[in-house]
């Protein structure tokens, strides 16, 4: 109701409370002393509609969806550092050990040594937190001086840092939150337990895949890619520990043997003929069209827990692709080298392999 009640409407009800023999035109006493009032009173009915969104989740944003989804035992995912794989050499390249505390540098983002995987290969933690752990590959410098290091170099990303998590993603943990009922290890129970572990982005739950009590569980990475080794064995680790599997040392209950797992990878090879407007070429727009198939690629796999099973569908990368200012058409295009939709297995997930799209 408050957003019907603008300035206009309450200027016209509070001239029809004054008696029609005073002056009542624009400009008036009458005029001149009701339109500030109004104009006050009309900013005070979008503050009210502003309040009463905030006070719904599904229309709340910020701290106030925060404050919502508290109520419920829902709480806005912190950002996490990323966690990446160093390597260090000596001389003639030999792996050489660093001490674990030991800082390094690349352009302005730092990380610490946390722990040693073998000799020459360690873990490090970016000590910034969110994405821009995870951006940076190549030669680092150490901080302090490391008497015989020759080389270090930052590679893999073993569990990718996150920023602090959106509206849209908690408010969507808030609908599960409020609609799905975890107990003793039911399949909400797990999902639950998994999607909190720092590092994990999404899982699917599947029981009984090899025999009663076992529990098979699907992870994906903070990033929505495939888990590292390192991921994987820290969750296998927080839900059912290996040397002790069966006993509930872990967040499974007792008698649940639980198998973690990543996901495959599915390279998408598209291949076409765009037709391009005058005075486009292929090298303009090249980027462009890579990226969209990419922003389209994410997107599923940022929809994977919620399907049974992806589909990379033609009519939507042709949709894609000739959005894209200076592409008129797209013809002949085939995923995989088929002309028709790629569906996945529920335990894969697509990423863009070569992009051969022509005039």
């Amino acid at each position: 109701m408050f957003e019907t009640e603008n300035y206009e409407v309450i200027m016209q009800r509070a001239l029809s409370r004054v008696p029609n023999d005073v002056d009542k035109r624009q400009g008036s006493i009458i005029w001149d002393a009701l339109a500030p009032a109004c104009a006050e009173i009309a900013q005070m009915y979008i503050e009210l509609n502003n309040i009463l969104n905030l006070t719904f989740a599904e229309t709340s944003h910020g701290e106030w969806l925060e404050k919502r989804c508290r109520e419920m035992g829902v709480h806005r995912q912190p950002a996490t550092h990323a966690i990446r794989l160093g390597v260090m050499t000596g001389t003639n390249g030999v792996p050489f050990d660093v001490p674990i505390g030991a800082r390094f540098s690349i352009e302005t983002v730092t990380y610490v040594v946390i722990s040693r995987n073998i000799q020459g290969q360690f873990q490090l933690r970016c000590e910034q937190v969110g994405t821009v752990g995870n951006r940076l590959f190549g030669r680092i410098l150490p901080i302090d001086s490391i008497r015989g290091l020759v080389g270090a170099e930052i590679e893999d990303i073993l569990i990718p840092g996150s920023d602090a998590e959106t509206d849209e993603s908690l408010f969507r943990r808030y609908e599960e939150r409020v609609n799905i009922i975890p107990f003793g290890g039911n399949i909400d129970d797990y999902t639950l337990k998994v999607n909190s572990i720092e590092g994990v982005g999404a899982c699917k739950i599947i029981p009984v895949w090899n025999g009663g009590g076992t529990v098979k569980v699907l992870i994906l990475d903070s990033a929505f890619n495939t888990p590292s080794s390192v991921l994987i064995e820290q969750v296998q680790e927080i839900l059912d520990p290996v040397p002790f599997a069966q006993q509930g040392r872990g967040n499974a209950p007792i008698g649940h043997l639980v198998t973690v797992k990543g996901v495959e990878d599915i390279a998408i090879h598209i291949n076409g003929t765009l037709v391009l407007s005058l005075n486009t070429t292929i090298g303009q727009i090249s980027e462009e069209v890579e990226r969209a198939i990419e922003d389209y690629l994410f997107s599923l796999r940022k929809e994977w827990s919620y399907q049974n099973h992806l589909v990379v569908r033609v009519a939507q990368l042709l949709s894609i692709i000739i959005n894209i200012r200076g592409v008129e058409d797209v013809k002949n295009l085939t995923i995989n080298g088929q002309e028709a939709n790629l569906p996945l297995a529920d335990n894969q997930i697509p990423v863009k392999g070569v992009v051969n799209l022509h005039e």
